[in-house]
C-alpha cells in the first residue's frame, strides 16, 4: 500500500515565538495554522485565502480531485485583508467567525472583524478547499478554518456513503 504524504510551508498558530514559514505534513496542520501554497500544490485544508501575490487579489484552483472538473475557479482575498507586499501573517489581528463544519460544497457563510472595524461578510469566494490544486498563481497565503475530518471535502465524501 502507498501512501503520499505531501508537506506543506505552514507557520503555526499555536508556536508564538515561530516567525517563519516550515515544512509540515498535511495531517499535521490545524485549524488557526497559515498557510502559504505555491502553484501546483494541492490545498491540505479549508483555507480561507487571505493573500495572493496576483495584485488583483485572486488565485485559482482546479477542483479535480473533488468533483472532476478541470475547468479554473477563481477565488478571491477576504475584503480588507493586507493585500501586497505588506502581507505577513504576524499583522493579521482579525477575527474569524465561521459556520460550523458541513459537507456543503458550495456554500460558505461567516465572517472577519479586523481590528475592531466592521464585520466582511464571508462566502464561498474566499475558501480554498482541501484536495484543489492552486494554478495560475504564483503564491497564495490562507488561514485554516477546517482541517482533518472537518474538512467539507472528507463531511462531502461521508454523507455519500
Amino acid at each position: 500500500m502507498y501512501v503520499a504524504f505531501f508537506y506543506f510551508s505552514v507557520l503555526l498558530s499555536h508556536h508564538s515565538k515561530q516567525k517563519s514559514y516550515i515544512d509540515r505534513c498535511w495531517k499535521d496542520v490545524r485549524v488557526g495554522d497559515f498557510v502559504r501554497l505555491s502553484c501546483n500544490e494541492i490545498i491540505p485544508a479549508d483555507l480561507l485565502l487571505l493573500y495572493s501575490s496576483d495584485p488583483r487579489g485572486v488565485c485559482y484552483i482546479e477542483t479535480a480531485n473533488l468533483d472532476g472538473e478541470t475547468n479554473l475557479k477563481l477565488r478571491q482575498v477576504v475584503s480588507g485583508s493586507l493585500q501586497g507586499a505588506d502581507f505577513t501573517p504576524e499583522s493579521f489581528h482579525s477575527r474569524i467567525e465561521c459556520e460550523n463544519p458541513n459537507n456543503d460544497l458550495s456554500r460558505f457563510k461567516g465572517y472577519i472583524e479586523h481590528s475592531g472595524e466592521v464585520r466582511v461578510g464571508l462566502h464561498s469566494s474566499n475558501l480554498l478547499l482541501r484536495s484543489c490544486t492552486i494554478r495560475n498563481t504564483e503564491t497564495v497565503v490562507g488561514i485554516v478554518v477546517y482541517a482533518g475530518e472537518t474538512t467539507r471535502s472528507v463531511k462531502a465524501n461521508f454523507a455519500e456513503q
